[in-house]
């Protein structure tokens, strides 16, 4: 009696431990479905970002150009508009761009236009910016720029040629640029995140130099007391890179320009 006593007590014992035991981890693990669940929502915003860059290079592809900014939340594009929301639609996407907590991003596009076609970097116009130089059919020969064709439609050459251009050109304030330090870079374009809240006490969910205009702030700035957005830029040489421009321009710059040159050349001769 006594032995079956002990053993029946030890056993609840045994049960309560493992009772408690089961209680902190049901707990724990409770705590923790919040913070899991953001982390794969900004997971999946990360994943959202690297699909909207790829959307925007196909889009720039297909067009020449890359797509204008959306200021009416429609999700289509407003050109001339540089600064706004993100052109979901225009670019072939069924879902506005938004971060972890449902807020949509901002965009902005590099756009500074020349009156010399070859010097335009309006990036949200499609131009025939590529004139090749090719030599004249006069006497003594010169080298001349001409455009190849009769009005000849807008491609990727052109495109790639005003991303040259702007790659070396200075960073002004007046087009879209990011700063740090006091140092300004000029870029592409940017997808600026807000974050959760209005950190910075400017009335707007986007902190610092992200609010407003052309100037955003560096993707390299962390998280404070007083920010807590992140920014996504583009820079010249990352999509002249994914369109392949160096190819292109290779390719073009080798065959017909040479041609041309050749046979006048030969007429001369």
């Amino acid at each position: 009696m006594i032995s079956a006593r002990r053993q029946q007590g030890m056993t609840l014992i045994e049960l309560s431990v493992m009772l408690v035991v089961l209680g902190l981890i049901t707990a724990v693990l409770m705590s923790l479905v919040p913070s899991l669940a953001r982390l794969a929502s900004m997971e999946s915003a990360v994943d959202d970002v690297s699909g909207t860059q790829n959307s925007i290079t196909g889009f720039a592809l297909t067009t020449g150009r890359l797509p204008c900014a959306d200021i009416d939340q429609d999700g289509r594009e407003n050109c001339p508009a540089v600064a706004g929301g993100f052109p979901y639609l225009t670019v072939g996407l069924g879902a506005p761009l938004r971060n972890a907590y449902g807020y949509d991003y901002r965009y902005a596009v590099y756009a500074r236009s020349n009156s010399d076609p070859m010097n335009d970097t309006e990036l949200t116009e499609a131009r025939v910016r590529w004139q090749p130089s090719v030599v004249s059919r006069a006497l003594p020969p010169t080298s001349e720029r001409v455009v190849m064709g009769d009005n000849p439609p807008s491609t990727p050459l052109d495109f790639c040629r005003a991303l040259g251009v702007a790659q070396n050109s200075d960073a002004n304030d007046q087009y879209l640029h990011l700063e740090h330090s006091g140092t300004l870079e000029a870029v592409a374009y940017v997808l600026a995140n807000p974050g959760q809240a209005d950190r910075s006490g400017n009335g707007s969910l986007f902190d610092g130099l992200n609010a407003e205009g052309l100037n955003f702030e560096h993707p390299v700035r962390n998280g404070s007391h007083d920010y807590d957005d992140s920014v996504s830029a583009v820079r010249f040489n990352q999509l002249w890179e994914q369109l392949g421009c160096s190819a292109l321009l290779a390719t073009a710059g080798h065959a017909h320009p040479n041609v041309l040159s050749m046979l006048a050349m030969f007429r001369q001769t």
